[in-house]
């Protein structure tokens, strides 16, 4: 390396030492990871926000049909490669190729909830207004768009933000923040509409404006340097693009894309209906919400517990073992749903059976969190693995491209179908629920497929390493 690029290669305003093989050393770097996790936490507010909607909703009896209409607003994060190659490529270089796109979008989020804040309660229904769920879902996929903006931002900025040695912890950051963010905002907007302190748009504006004020901290205090590194290099989108389409034209990257965005469709009515239908059972919002304050450290520890098996050579192992389970989950959660008794919508006396069915949606939604968990860990790890090394970022974001939309078709669609597939009598008055129906289809696909599925996992990891490279295909 000249001495005139280590030169240009700074770490915002330090001279980069070009060596990436030091061991972590996080002294003078603590002030970066504060910053990254608070960008983090930021970036999840809006998505809690998001999640507490549906259950809100689903007290005043809208339809499953609106609420898939509503699961439409993560879409973005799907998405967000269409754009991503744009945001990373175009910057204005004074002001530092992050902080271009960071501080306006951040800015946007924090005046569009503070905009949305004064019709949220109508689009909701209060006051004895028709809930409204083509502006609500239209205002929400707004900013979920400029937070999967702020993510490729933020994920790039990590790259420089800290010393090379100390890169790993970026992926810590952004798992421990937006978890934080969502966490506080979910329970938060629950909790406030239970106790009576806030109402879901006070709070939205509150979060505006802290989004805003934090926003013009980060914009004067947190220096960018201008040049970039060799591990945050700038490549034209239609460079970008032309890396993309060289990877789907690999039989490999076809098989994967394939198995990623079927593979979820047996979980696809527990994931989708389990939470909605144990509300109309009788658990309220607020129960559902407390047990999330044991599910979320369970989220950020079980990564850390698998590390060692997921970092072997056959991560999708642990999918394949968990497969199974992870659909009785789904035919378990819809029996004890079934099994509950209508004195569960009576909040004003509390039996011990009452306590028994708490007990046992805690302990179907712990169990199910380690398992998802652990799914989304050993996928990460696979995607590690196979992706090649020169063009990492791109070929681990077109991964989770796919999966995120295997994700979000298989729930949409769930909610759609939900009111439409339900065996109903002569009144109107079901006979077969359409969460049996969706439950019992998706298990039997689940069945029937699940030899399939475990033979394809072995064959993705049985593939070579050359067989996933897109060199090939360039040349």
């Amino acid at each position: 390396m000249s001495k005139n690029e280590e030169k240009e290669m700074k770490k915002d305003g330090e001279e980069y030492d070009g060596d990436k093989n030091k061991e972590p050393n996080l002294e003078g770097e603590w002030g970066n990871i504060a910053i990254l996790t608070l960008l983090y936490i930021l970036q999840g507010v809006p998505m809690g926000l998001a999640a507490a909607v549906p259950l809100m909703l689903k007290e005043k009896n809208v339809s499953y049909q609106e609420l898939g209409t509503f699961s439409l607003t993560s879409w973005p994060f799907s998405l967000k490669l269409l754009w991503a190659p744009f945001v990373d490529s175009l910057y204005i270089a004074k002001y530092g190729r992050r902080k271009t796109w960071l501080i306006p979008t951040q800015l946007l989020i924090g005046l569009l909830m503070c905009a949305i804040s004064f019709s949220l309660e109508n689009w909701m229904g209060e006051g004895g207004h028709a809930v409204e769920i083509v502006p609500l879902t239209a205002s929400f996929f707004a900013l979920y768009f400029l937070c999967a903006t702020q993510d490729v931002a933020v994920d790039g900025w990590a790259l420089t933000m800290l010393r090379p040695e100390n890169v790993g912890y970026g992926s810590t950051c952004n798992s421990a923040g937006q978890i934080a963010g969502y966490f506080l905002t979910f329970t938060g907007t629950l909790a406030m509409q239970h106790f009576q302190i806030m109402s879901l748009a006070q709070f939205m504006n509150f979060c505006g404006i802290c989004f805003i004020v934090v926003t013009v901290a980060v914009a004067i205090l947190k220096k960018e340097g201008d040049a970039t590194t060799p591990d945050d290099p700038i490549v034209p989108p239609h460079e970008v693009f032309k890396l993309l389409a060289g990877c789907v034209q690999v039989p490999a990257v076809r098989e994967v894309v394939g198995f990623l965005l079927v593979w979820k469709i047996p979980f696809a009515a527990n994931d989708a209906l389990v939470g909605l239908r144990a509300q109309e059972a009788g658990f309220s919002k607020e129960i559902l919400a407390s047990i999330s304050v044991v599910v979320t450290p369970i989220q950020i520890v079980i990564p850390l517990l698998l590390g060692q098996i997921t970092a072997g050579a056959r991560p999708l192992d642990v999918c394949k073992k968990l497969y199974p389970y992870r659909m009785l989950m789904g035919i378990f959660a819809f029996l004890i749903i079934l099994s509950m008794p209508e004195s569960l919508k009576d909040h004003s006396t509390i039996t011990a059976v009452h306590y028994f069915f708490y007990f046992m949606v805690f302990v179907l939604t712990v169990v199910s969190s380690i398992i998802s968990t652990a799914f989304f860990s050993a996928q990460m790890s696979f995607f590690a693995k196979i992706s090649e090394k020169d063009i990492g970022g791109t070929y681990m974001t077109m991964l989770n491209t796919f999966s995120n939309l295997g994700g979000m078709w298989t729930l949409s669609a769930t909610l759609f179908m939900a009111d439409h597939v339900a065996v109903k009598d002569a009144d109107g008055k079901e006979i077969v629920s359409s969460y049996f129906i969706l439950v019992s289809v998706c298990s039997a696909i689940g069945l029937v497929g699940l030899k399939f599925i475990s033979n394809l996992m072995n064959k993705l990891q049985n593939y070579k390493p050359e067989q996933w490279s897109i060199k090939k295909v360039d040349n």
